[in-house]
């Protein structure tokens, strides 16, 4: 077996030994003074690839300079695999790094994952997630790189420097702070007969810190530069690179071939950037004499290590060297004792008490002060598996475990002892602390406790409604200015486990993100938080065993942190210092044109940056204009990373993204947008005119231009995403499809998913193409059809696959703003937890909301994707109550749109005893029983309507009022030329709009067996040579089955017609006998010229009415005198003024006048 648990893991083989020579395992290479295990045939994860490594006294491969890259090439050439390398961003404080320690010189990779891989193929680095599994290589060196730095290197020395010059231990140090541009800067200090600076240990990257904090630049050029061409970062004094300490995401490819020059920051360590003016730093060679205080000095402490064992309890009172024991405040300080230790015999595996203890048994170490007080703990250094146990006391570790700290008994354990004295009349240069005003307030919506010093947040699914890995959740916390939850001390622990009791009050138990991980390899295994915290106890119950899950999460239910593989998803928790403001915060803001911009230099996913940008008190960026577009690009040189985030109008009126030439070659700007799903980024090219269109041919090969494709819809999720997109435009798309008997895309793949529109086929006469319409008729939308290759009205869609070299693109669909987002002027809420429909639409009605009606296609469309990626049916707002033979909105919409499930179709709709709606995860709705438990409910808030104030129209007994017009539909049985109709009648229908389309085909019944079409009053004027209505009026609204008729389909007699199956309009001639609508607006009488036939007919209808009216009046008169007279209406409209619509008083409407009258 090879692990402790092989009941469990079901592990067995050889056990690697750790030797420090190259056996019969290893390669041997003498001129790059290593040796190289290649591990082909072997499939493991990152961190086990490194354990076998280091297990064997080596550790993944470093590639430290070209000659060792031409040998990997070589080694592996023509075998075309990726293999696991050294190379990470596994760091919580730091940026790419190799895990043996070897400086980062090479800049050779892609940084959208964390482990770093080499591509045999390509020859080159590449990334990938840490979880994957690929075969590795290892390395060994002669000398070990993460051995003690040699204490010549912090030793002090006595240093005389000129004046304006800083001493450190042999060199004088001087910050220009004028700024310039990098060559400039080598040039000032060449003049005063120093060099930029150059860095080759933790040592010297203090002094820089501490110099940099003095000053007024926090960030300085230093001498490390990259030649054009070059792939080799190196020092300008001509010094090899022997230590690299690179920012988060550092360095970076994007610079590609041109020459890159590299700054310190003291807030953000090392990176690279273009040539843009900053301060400088130089170093000079000084006079120097020796000097000590006895003892081994680092700047003004002075360190002892005692030559007697001891226990603690002796070595605390000073029996050796009088003084106190040593306590670390830095890993600065730490390396100085790692190199003093190593110096006097570390290499032994001794120990080396220091004054830190759990001197209340809490379980909570803090350091032991000289007066007997305890000082919180600021750094620490734990070895793997610690610390173990509370009430014990802390050494540092001799040996290979150099420098790192173990808890020991503290009566019984023997130890020497490390002792620290402050030289006297000396103060140390100190860096600065960051301040927490502990009376400050949080920031909203995140707790705290009086007396701790951070506030916290949690996100649940809940709220954020998904989870995530750690790394997502990491990212999603920093984007905020915040990081992961750490404990500091066990108040903060109790406090979390408080807030999420009072917040769940659960009895199952849930897992959340927290900052402790140890996946940094430099760790050596130890259990760190993310954001720096000290780890001042026992959080994990380590059993001595490697165990490949590297970050933990936090129970509220058992309050203890439990490990768990980092790419699992979880909810998590954000913590953030007192008197974060979100809003003004420290950073570089940019104004322009009366609104303020943030480049932020660093990548984060969108959910991430779109959050943190609301807590900013901004948005993600839009574009309205040329000018800001241009503002943009200029600013864009100037942010290392070559794109930023830009906001997604779902109307497309602006660019989904904006990028630099640099990474994809082209500007994505007004009109022409990229989106992205799933692993395809989709370019649209939308016309706002006709004239803007492309032919099928035009837009295949401006995606072939882009490496791209006209697009191919493989499933219904692409194809609603599609159409989403397409809501606020007109204009059809082409797809990749070439005609209705297409077997394949034009990218090749099999067309296995089809959506075509089936009663617009036409005969191949001529080369077709298929296009997705996009239509005011929502039977249409989306379907496809054909036309010819030539046409030029359509705009197009392109796809490629998302370049995996690169950093990933997000879509701006994404999980995080699901629980509440807005389409098309209506907000969504999601509601979760298992509901009947009667309990969805009584928690939606509680939150002022309804559960969802869906009208119309784009509606559909979003709604499909966004259950897509709940990935669960939800309810929605249609129901029946005649076991489906009919279905009604809950908030009483009209059913102007249906999309069943396609296995449970029926004319009429679903048949079934369900009775209630779901939508499905593929858009479809689906009859259920309404008491089944689904795990959520959609609620919507449609746009509120504004109310105009208006004359309610009263019509005549056999019309139909709809808004402010009178309809008569009895003429449809009558047939008649357009003009008879005219002439004979009132005005025949004209549809504005898509609502009154809805209404007619209300109004028709399904029942209706007349002619299947009907006159509009539309025809061709040849004046204007455009189709008018007969009133002379342009045409504002369009209802065609999919496109208006070609100029050259239309004559003098050409006329419009209604369909009455979908009120789609068709082309006619006039001469044509059809049915007809009348139709009356306000202010005009009824028939003005009826037939005589029908005038006839009425008149004596009306005179045997009024003979029976006047001879029942009579009667009534003789029996009771006093009755008050009431006539009822008929053939004329009366119109009063009032806000609602009319009730029982407005019977009797003429009562008033009529009582006036017969009073005058």
């Amino acid at each position: 077996a090879t692990t402790n648990r092989y009941d469990q893991d079901e592990k067995w083989g050889f056990c690697p030994n750790p030797v420090s020579d190259c056996n019969e395992f290893w390669e041997s290479h003498p001129e790059l003074n290593a040796c190289y295990q290649f591990n082909l045939y072997s499939i493991l994860t990152w961190s086990q690839a490194l354990t076998s490594c280091q297990a064997q006294g080596g550790s993944l491969l470093s590639i430290t300079q070209s000659s060792e890259q031409s040998y990997i090439i070589g080694r592996l050439l023509d075998m075309g695999v990726m293999v696991w390398i050294g190379l990470n961003h596994l760091s919580q404080h730091g940026g790419w790094q190799w895990s043996d320690g070897s400086p980062l010189a090479l800049v050779s990779y892609t940084e959208n994952q964390q482990c770093g891989v080499f591509n045999s193929t390509l020859g080159s680095w590449q990334s990938l997630s840490c979880e994957s599994a690929l075969p590795y290589i290892c390395k060994k060196t002669t000398k070990h790189n993460r051995n003690a730095e040699p204490l010549d290197d912090w030793q002090y020395k006595e240093t005389i420097c000129p004046d304006g010059w800083l001493d450190h231990n042999g060199f004088c140090y001087r910050c220009v702070e004028e700024k310039s541009s990098w060559d400039s800067s080598s040039s000032a200090c060449k003049a005063l007969e120093a060099e930029l600076v150059s860095i080759h240990s933790l040592s010297q990257q203090e002094l820089l810190l501490k110099l940099l904090s003095n000053g007024s630049n926090s960030k300085v050029w230093i001498g490390l530069h990259k030649e054009a061409k070059l792939s080799t970062v190196q020092w300008s004094d001509g010094s090899p690179v022997t230590f690299t300490s690179w920012y988060s995401q550092e360095p970076s490819h994007c610079h590609g071939d041109k020459q890159i020059c590299v700054t310190a920051d003291w807030k953000v360590r090392s990176e690279v950037g273009d040539q843009i003016n900053k301060a400088s730093t130089c170093p000079e060679s000084p006079h120097k004499s020796d000097s000590s205080c006895g003892w081994r000095r680092k700047d003004n402490w002075c360190y002892k290590i005692t030559d007697q064992e001891q226990t603690f309890e002796d070595a605390v009172k000073g029996y050796y060297c009088r003084s106190p024991l040593v306590t670390v405040e830095s890993r600065f300080e730490q390396t100085f004792l790692n190199s003093l230790i190593s110096e006097m015999g570390g290499s032994q595996s001794r120990f080396y008490w220091t004054a830190l203890q759990d001197q209340n048994r809490t379980g909570e170490y803090r350091w032991l002060t000289q007066n007997g007080s305890s000082a919180p703990l600021t750094y620490t250094n734990w070895n793997r598996h610690q610390p173990v146990i509370g009430g014990g006391c802390v050494v540092m570790s001799g040996g290979q475990a150099l420098g790192h700290w173990e808890v020991k008994n503290c009566h019984t354990f023997k130890a020497l002892a490390v002792c620290k004295q402050e030289v006297s009349g000396n103060h140390d240069t100190l860096m600065p602390v960051p301040h927490i005003d502990m009376n400050a307030q949080c920031p909203t919506g995140w707790e705290s406790l009086k007396g701790l010093s951070h506030c916290y947040k949690v996100y649940h699914s809940e709220k954020i409604l998904m989870h995530r890995t750690w790394t997502e959740a990491q990212f999603f916390c920093r984007a905020l200015g915040a990081d992961l939850a750490s404990f500091h001390h066990y108040e903060d622990q109790a406090f979390v486990k408080k807030l999420l009791y009072i917040m769940f009050q659960s009895t199952e138990g849930r897992w959340f993100w927290v900052g402790f991980t140890k996946r940094n390899p430099w760790s050596d295994g130890a259990w760190e938080w993310s954001d720096g915290t000290p780890v001042v106890t026992s959080f994990i119950e380590d059993m001595n065993e490697v165990d490949s899950r590297m970050c933990a999460v936090y129970s509220d239910l058992t309050n203890t942190l439990t490990p768990h593989s980092c790419d699992s998803k979880y909810e998590w928790i954000c913590k953030v210092p007192r008197g974060m403001c979100f809003g003004c915060m420290d950073i570089p803001w940019v104004f322009f044109r009366g609104a303020e911009y943030y480049f932020a230099s660093k990548p984060f996913p969108w959910g991430s940056v779109s959050f943190a940008c609301k807590m900013m008190g901004a948005d993600l960026l839009s574009v309205h204009s040329r000018e800001e577009l241009d503002f943009i690009r200029e600013h864009m040189i100037k942010v290392l990373y070559a794109f930023i985030y830009v906001f997604m109008y779902t109307t497309i009126q602006v660019c989904a993204l904006l990028f630099s030439k640099d990474v994809l070659g082209f500007y994505c700007i007004i009109e022409n947008c990229l989106f992205v799903i799933g692993c395809q980024c989709l370019f649209l090219h939308l016309p706002t005119h006709p004239e803007d269109g492309k032919t099928w041919r035009d837009a295949q090969s401006i995606c072939s231009s882009y490496q791209g494709s006209l697009v191919s819809i493989e499933d219904e999720i692409e194809q609603a995403y599609i159409v989403m997109l397409l809501n606020g435009w007109s204009a059809g798309v082409w797809i990749g499809a070439r005609g209705r008997f297409s077997s394949k895309w034009s990218n090749g793949k099999p067309l296995s998913y089809n959506n075509w529109e089936m009663s617009n086929y036409r005969s191949p006469e001529e080369p077709h193409c298929t296009y997705l319409s996009n239509s005011h008729n929502f039977r249409v939308t989306g379907l496809w059809q054909d036309d010819v290759c030539t046409e030029r009205v359509y705009g197009f869609v392109c796809q490629k696959p998302q370049d995996i070299t690169k950093r990933p693109t997000q879509s701006y669909y994404t999980a995080s703003s699901l629980d509440s987002s807005e389409y098309k002027n209506h907000s969504y809420r999601i509601i979760h937890g298992n509901l009947s429909w009667y309990q969805a639409q009584k928690t939606c009605l509680e939150k002022g909301a309804a559960l969802v009606s869906i009208t119309d296609p784009f509606q559909q469309a979003y709604l499909t994707v966004l259950i897509n990626r709940l990935e669960a049916p939800h309810w929605i707002g249609l129901y029946s109550t005649d076991d489906g033979i009919s279905h009604q909105w809950s908030d009483g919409s009209e059913i102007s749109f249906t999309y069943w499930e396609v296995s449970n179709y029926y004319p009429e709709g679903p048949m079934g005893d369900g009775g209630c709606m779901s939508m499905d995860v593929n858009g479809r709705w689906k009859d259920v029983e309404c008491d089944m438990l689904l795990s959520g409910a959609i609620c919507y808030i449609p746009p509120q309507k504004s109310i105009a104030f208006s004359y309610e129209v009263v019509c005549p007994e056999t019309w139909v009022k709809f808004r402010g017009s009178c309809y008569y539909f009895e003429t449809v049985i009558l047939k008649m030329t357009l003009e008879e109709a005219r002439r004979n009648f009132s005005d025949v229908l004209t549809v504005q709009d898509d609502e009154e389309s809805r209404f007619f085909l209300k109004e028709m019944s399904p029942h209706y067996r007349g002619p299947q079409n009907l006159w509009l009053g539309i025809l061709y004027d040849t004046d204007t040579d455009a189709l008018t209505r007969l009133d002379g009026s342009p045409l504002h609204y369009t209802n065609w089955r999919s496109k208006a008729p070609d100029a050259g389909d239309m004559r003098a007699d050409s006329c419009v017609t209604m369909r009455v199956s979908d009120a789609v309009w068709q082309l006619a001639d006039c001469t044509e006998k059809l049915g007809f609508i009348c139709k009356t607006s306000t202010g005009k009488s009824f028939f003005p010229g009826l037939h005589q036939g029908v005038i006839s007919a009425a008149a004596l209808v009306a005179i045997v009415l009024f003979a029976v009216v006047i001879g029942s009046l009579w009667l009534l008169y003789k029996r009771n005198s006093l009755c008050i007279l009431r006539l009822p209406t008929f053939g004329s409209a009366y119109y009063r003024q009032t806000r609602s619509q009319g009730n029982d008083q407005d019977e009797n409407v003429l009562l008033p006048d009529l009582e006036t009258q017969a009073g005058d």
